[in-house]
């Protein structure tokens, strides 16, 4: 079976929040569950336009090495930057088959991943492919069988949010040990 790595994260954090000043940064958290451990670290870019692009192209390397050495990744997001860690991983390993099969994800897509989306419809026409390597999907509504399938390398929880993230965390952890 598949050692997992979980990756959460969030964006946007604020230097003076009453200023409305601040800097988009990814904090992330990764979580090998074949050794028990943890990493945290922030990735700031640079203060431009679109600056969580480029935060999110360095998430999905992490993602990609993750893969690349033989662990499933768990991505866990609800915001514009799990979505830029996606898309990324779509443009940064194209042999990978993806499957989505959500709507309202798809109304975000085209709402927010306008400056790096890869074609909507290159991931619909791989949506009933069997052997679909990553697979996006809500955590409220994961199925057992699709933590456990071998198939799937990278797994994207697009409903995670400060409020439920580690609850989140501990159910897929229980289903990991």
């Amino acid at each position: 079976m598949l050692t997992t790595s979980i990756i959460a994260y969030n964006h946007n954090t604020f230097l003076k929040p009453n200023l409305g000043l601040g800097y988009p940064q990814v904090n992330l958290m990764l979580h090998r569950m074949s050794h028990d451990a943890l990493w945290r670290g922030s990735i700031h870019p640079r203060e431009i336009e679109n600056a969580w692009i480029d935060a999110s192209e360095r998430a999905a390397k992490l993602c990609q090495y993750e893969i690349d050495s033989g662990r499933r990744v768990v991505i866990l997001g609800g915001d514009i930057s799990g979505l830029g860690i996606f898309s990324c991983l779509i443009k940064e390993m194209p042999n990978l088959q993806f499957e989505c099969l959500d709507t309202h994800l798809e109304t975000l897509w085209h709402e927010a991943i306008v400056p790096i989306k890869p074609d909507w419809d290159f991931l619909k026409y791989n949506e009933t492919s069997d052997g679909s390597t990553l697979k996006c999907s809500l955590a409220s509504e994961l199925p057992v069988d699709l933590i456990f399938s071998e198939k799937i390398k990278c797994l994207y929880l697009y409903d995670v949010n400060p409020t439920n993230q580690q609850s989140v965390i501990n159910e897929l952890m229980r289903f990991f040990k």
